[in-house]
């Protein structure tokens, strides 16, 4: 399995990233979606920390990719697995530190308290299925709440995927560099390979986009297309 990555993406960072001839992790035996930040906070205009104008690439057609991603992990029997930003307090207490970085009209965006909730939730026509739908091999998905970039921190999310027999983990959403790959390292700490789909993640930037996913291939998974993802989500899994 050949790397989605070219040096022409980021030549500058290509040029000096270590371990550049190593052996993919591969597929393993139950593979499920984990799908980071797909919502309003990210990919609506109006929010602060909108992406959907990045010169990553692919701030505006992630949600057009991500639903593929999701259509197929189903049609598969895959698990699909929505990990979300989400604080409940009305004065972004449970935010941590993150409020000494990040002014509260930003860190807003993710607060259930928040008068307006104009920027939180999921985007219309990609939102959690959790329930088994008649006549279809797909199973319920799993929706995660979170207060910071990993999934697997401070939830059960790592339990939830040893009890389901869960080996790989495909990775796609927001941000490149702070979410997914956060919880990708995460995931290769607790044992789960991590699959990068390229093109279903991205970050305010093309550096910051480039650097994470070629830093990932190197040290932590395997970066792939969302053409390489659907075609193996879309297996007979069960």
């Amino acid at each position: 399995m050949s790397s989605a990555l070219s040096p022409d993406d980021y030549p500058a960072y290509a040029a000096n990233i270590s371990n550049k001839k190593q052996a993919p992790l591969g597929w393993g035996k139950r593979p499920a979606l984990l799908v980071l930040d797909v919502g309003k906070p990210y990919f609506s205009e109006s929010s602060p920390l909108s992406l959907l104008t990045s010169t990553c690439g692919t701030g505006s057609t992630v949600p057009a990719t991500v639903a593929s991603l999701v259509a197929a992990a189903r049609a598969g029997g895959c698990v699909v697995i929505w990990a979300s930003t989400l604080f409940t307090n009305a004065s972004l207490r449970d935010a941590g530190l993150w409020k000494q970085k990040l002014p509260a009209s930003v860190l807003g965006v993710f607060n259930e308290k928040d008068a307006e909730r104009q920027h939180v939730g999921f985007l219309e026509g990609l939102v959690p299925q959790q329930q088994q739908m008649e006549g279809s091999g797909a199973v319920p998905d799993l929706v995660v709440s979170k207060k910071f970039a990993s999934a697997f921190f401070g939830t059960n999310l790592s339990t939830q995927l040893q009890v389901l027999g869960i080996d790989t983990l495909v990775f796609c959403g927001a941000r490149t560099g702070g979410e997914v790959r956060q919880s990708v390292l995460d995931a290769q700490g607790l044992g789960f390979r991590g699959i990068i789909v390229a093109d279903g993640c991205a970050d305010t930037c093309k550096e910051t986009h480039f650097a994470n996913l070629f830093d990932m291939q190197a040290k932590m998974g395997d970066v792939v297309t969302a053409e390489v993802a659907v075609e193996e989500l879309q297996k007979e899994w069960n």
